[in-house]
């Protein structure tokens, strides 16, 4: 056989059996087993069980007629950075007692004042929500918390000279 198909049939080998490892991976003792019914892959997001539900903690406002202005504040409005990096500072303020959780909703209302976008917004809410992701991602598409508690509301003060920033 020539020297460079024999090299091209021991890649393909070596390639169809790394391929085939993740299933035959099966045969091995337990703790080398997939851990899901997907079976080539023993990432955590596959192989780990999710909880029915999962929290979060936002921020929101209202107006004066107590109707919500933005589910989401903007997380640039009351945090530095994402979404993400915005509830990773608001999560503690689930654990902390009352003073500290008045202190942080004055600090959120103090910037969302600031914000001439949200002028109409009266009082700011941190909310703890529990969500299903099956329904929040699913065709429907519902984003309607399946149980939320508002931890503290303050009001929202502005000076009246100041535009605040767009």
């Amino acid at each position: 056989m020539d020297p460079d198909k024999k090299k091209a049939l021991l890649i393909t080998l070596l390639l169809v059996a790394l391929f085939a490892l993740p299933g035959v991976r099966n045969l091995f003792p337990r703790k080398y087993r997939a851990r899901d019914s997907f079976p080539v892959s023993t990432f955590p997001m596959f192989s780990k069980k999710r909880p029915p539900e999962h929290r979060m903690t936002w921020v929101r406002g209202r107006d004066a007629g107590g109707a919500v202005v933005d589910h989401h504040l903007r997380s640039w409005a009351y945090d530095a950075g994402g979404m993400n990096q915005a509830m990773a500072h608001l999560r503690p303020i689930r654990k902390d007692d009352a003073a500290r959780r008045d202190k942080m909703c004055r600090r959120i209302a103090e910037r969302v004042g600031r914000v001439s976008r949200y002028q109409e917004v009266v009082t700011v809410e941190v909310v703890d929500a529990w969500y299903r992701p099956e329904k929040v991602f699913g065709p429907d598409r519902d984003e309607t918390p399946e149980r939320a508690e508002v931890l503290v509301t303050c009001a929202v003060e502005r000076e009246p000279e100041t535009g605040g920033t767009p």
